[in-house]
């Protein structure tokens, strides 16, 4: 399976390296309890083809929305860990691996 823009929230793992938010809106923000939670960014390479996602976010680990997406500066977590402040992360869509 093709991990891509339109699936990589499905059911999916990978470890995001450490990067910055653009400056830039997001393409998409998701919520939870009506309130903003995460903030998405979609990359493209110098061929203009999308290469891969900017996330910013408060919450990293197991279980991230049927995912395991962790952050290099975490660590691997077998629960959600919740920050206080939210960290940046850079994932390219063949880092990306089906669970």
């Amino acid at each position: 399976m093709s991990i891509t823009k339109d699936n990589f929230f499905v059911a999916s793992e990978a470890v995001w390296r450490t990067s910055t938010a653009p400056d830039s809106m997001p393409d998409y923000t998701s919520y939870f309890e009506g309130k903003p939670s995460s903030q998405y960014w979609y990359i493209d390479g110098n061929d203009g083809q999308p290469i891969g996602v900017i996330r910013l976010s408060d919450h990293w680990g197991r279980g991230i929305n049927a995912c395991n997406w962790h952050h290099e500066s975490l660590g691997v977590s077998d629960s959600i860990q919740r920050l206080k402040t939210p960290i940046a992360g850079v994932c390219l869509w063949d880092e990306f691996k089906p669970l």
